[in-house]
């Protein structure tokens, strides 16, 4: 698994794991369940958590063979109800990542929030929020 499916799959897992949706690789959900999908945005279930990767940055760091990488996610939900439980989601997703050391999977990272915009109504029964994180990494790199 290459550093950035690695830190998507162990976000992913994290947020199953701390109860926030359930993460099912096969996108398959029922009615009920908040799913957590990876770069979709599916109809069903109503309730969704999407990772998304876009704009990873590197540095590399003299001669040892690692770079540091920022893996950027956009984060994008639709929940069901008032707007408020949108808010509730992002904050929960904030206590959990922002400023905190993670292990996602087999990769230790430093989450940290970017930017949020306000939730937006997408049906008359759900709302939709889309926020910007980075995680920040060693990453070993391949060898010739």
């Amino acid at each position: 698994m290459s550093h950035h499916t690695a830190v998507l799959d162990g976000l992913a897992q994290l947020l199953h794991e701390k109860e926030m949706g359930v993460y099912n690789v096969d996108g398959v959900f029922t009615a009920d369940q908040r799913g957590i999908v990876v770069s979709a945005f599916p109809e069903t279930p109503a309730s969704i958590i999407s990772l998304a990767f876009y704009m990873p940055e590197y540095q590399r760091l003299n001669g040892r063979g690692r770079r540091l990488t920022a893996t950027r996610i956009q984060i994008r939900t639709r929940i069901p109800g008032h707007p408020l439980e949108t808010v509730a989601v992002f904050d929960g997703l904030s206590q959990l990542i922002d400023q905190k050391h993670l292990q996602l999977g087999a990769v230790a990272a430093h989450g940290e929030f970017i930017s949020a915009a306000q939730p937006t109504q997408s049906t008359a029964q759900s709302w939709e929020q889309t926020s910007n994180w980075r995680f920040t990494a060693l990453e070993g790199l391949p060898t010739p």
